[in-house]
């Protein structure tokens, strides 16, 4: 339930808040504030503020994560007080969305309430692995390395995530632009030459009447054909959502298209290798950390791979050995493992990993242009080829009459 609340504060200042059943219970224990007046709201306004709240916490990024980590480790090197860092970081930041939620977990803290678990109530805005490595900073004492790690994380993460878009625009590009060509040589350009051989009055080849055909269907069809695949978009979106396993059969049909699958498994070999390395050097359990990296892995063949691991390492089965039986992980990735596991050096070998296949999707992000350069030219020579021969054949057939 949500309670509307009018508060009075003892320097004098009042302020009207929204608030959760709990939070408003813990509210009423505080000796700082004063509740003048307060009003249940019904489930379906609660609903609906839940969803309109969902909607305005994507405007907070990664980048407003990552600075916010990175000076919070600052300020606590410093000798800040968590909760003056906080309140001077919410006083500073530009986004208001972030500043509104750094208040409200700021309130939290002062009631009492640690920061990790205020974190937690905000799911929608901090990854589990936050959560986590600032619980675990708060257990030993080192909260300003724990927000250090996870400033270096994300933005390792982000700038993953720019790699393959980086390297998924061009192909992309391609894609677009040889269909929108495709479909304007179709739609515009032929119909004005077909219509002069039909006045013409000659007779056609097979592939020129294809062609035409094939034309004409386009300028009928062109915008329904656009509305179906919105349609199968939309479907295959919300079905992904809702059944585990078409999201499953997406996902593992992802991973293996030529030149993506190349990328979003350099991808998710870094990102598994990096969120191990951070968990455990941050003093989590194999366990723990397993479970943690199966929830936050967007893909979920990596994720039921990363479940399977971890209910072998509970039996007692070492983690190199569980992640060997997993064909996802290649050999490297597993022998970097095991020499960690028997050096007991892991999270170095892991942040080697790390390193490797980043480097590795960098690379492929830089070299795909080259990579996808023949097969554009083959499929988009080879269309144009076909329409081409198609309007050169007719002619050189009335040529030839003409020349008779």
């Amino acid at each position: 339930m949500l309670y509307f609340c009018k508060l009075l504060y003892l320097d004098g200042k009042s302020e009207i808040k929204l608030l959760k059943e709990s939070d408003f219970t813990r509210l009423l224990s505080r000796d700082d504030v004063i509740v003048i007046s307060s009003y249940s709201i019904p489930n379906f306004i609660e609903k609906l503020f839940s969803l309109i709240s969902k909607l305005r916490l994507r405007g907070i990024k990664n980048s407003d994560l990552i600075d916010f980590s990175k000076s919070m480790s600052v300020m606590l090197r410093a000798g800040v007080p968590i909760t003056v860092a906080m309140e001077d970081y919410a006083d500073v930041t530009t986004n208001r969305l972030f500043k509104r939620t750094l208040k409200e977990i700021l309130d939290d803290v002062t009631s009492g309430e640690s920061l990790s678990n205020a974190l937690e109530k905000r799911k929608s805005v901090f990854p589990n692995i936050m959560v986590r490595v600032v619980r675990i900073g708060e257990e030993t004492g080192n909260l300003e390395k724990a927000f250090l790690d996870i400033a270096d994380h994300l933005a390792r993460i982000e700038t993953l995530k720019g790699n393959i878009k980086r390297a998924l625009m061009y192909p992309v590009f391609v894609l677009i632009s040889t269909f929108g060509a495709l479909v304007f040589w179709l739609v515009y350009v032929l119909p004005k030459i077909t219509k002069l051989f039909e006045e013409m009055d000659i007779k056609l080849p097979g592939l020129t009447l294809f062609v035409m055909g094939l034309s004409r269907f386009t300028q009928r069809y062109f915008i329904h054909f656009l509305i179906l695949l919105a349609l199968v978009f939309i479907i295959l979106y919300i079905a992904r959502k809702k059944s585990e396993k078409v999201a499953y059969f997406i996902d593992s049909l992802l991973i293996k298209i030529p030149v993506v699958s190349l990328i979003l498994n350099n991808f998710y070999l870094a990102f598994v290798a990096e969120y191990m390395k951070l968990l455990i050097s941050a003093g989590s359990s194999i366990n723990r950390t397993l479970e943690l990296l199966s929830e936050s892995l967007g893909n979920r063949v990596y994720a039921k791979a990363i479940n399977r691991i971890r209910e072998s390492v509970v039996l007692g089965e070492s983690l190199s050995n569980a992640f060997s039986k997993e064909k996802l992980f290649p050999r490297l990735f597993i022998r970097m493992l095991r020499s960690g596991e028997e050096s007991g050096l892991l999270s170095e070998q892991l942040q080697f990993a790390a390193d490797t296949y980043y480097e590795k999707l960098n690379d492929v992000s830089q070299k795909i242009g080259k990579m996808l350069e023949p097969f554009v030219l083959i499929i988009v020579g080879g269309l144009f080829a076909i329409i081409m021969l198609s309007l050169l054949m007719p002619v050189y057939d009335l040529v030839s009459k003409l020349g008779r």
